[in-house]
């Protein structure tokens, strides 16, 4: 990928992960700022997705390295940060997720 397109989505993940927490923070709480800030985060990746897609201009590739990077993102915060549990097939697609990113990059 080229480097451009990798920083941007790279950041684009840190902007969506926030978003995430946010959201969580949101459901568990139900305090409307946290509902803000979420959008916030969320826009921001859509200007951010904008200028990788141009560097990449790959929807299919670059659109679902975002699509498993999210998934990634929202298993690992839920996991850690909230004390969520997935079962054995849960691991196993996302296992699967991860091996698409592998052949969709070569």
């Amino acid at each position: 990928m080229k480097m451009r397109a990798l920083i941007l989505t790279l950041v684009g993940m840190v902007f969506y992960g926030a978003g995430e927490v946010l959201s969580k923070y949101y459901a568990n709480t139900s305090k409307f700022k946290f509902a803000v800030f979420a959008t916030i985060m969320y826009v921001i990746v859509c200007m951010i997705w904008l200028p990788a897609l141009q560097a990449k201009n790959s929807l299919a590739i670059l659109g679902t390295i975002w699509t498993v990077g999210y998934c990634v993102i929202s298993v690992t915060l839920g996991i850690f940060a909230f004390g969520e549990h997935l079962s054995v097939y849960n691991y196993v697609g996302l296992f699967l997720a991860l091996s698409s990113l592998y052949f969709l990059c070569r």
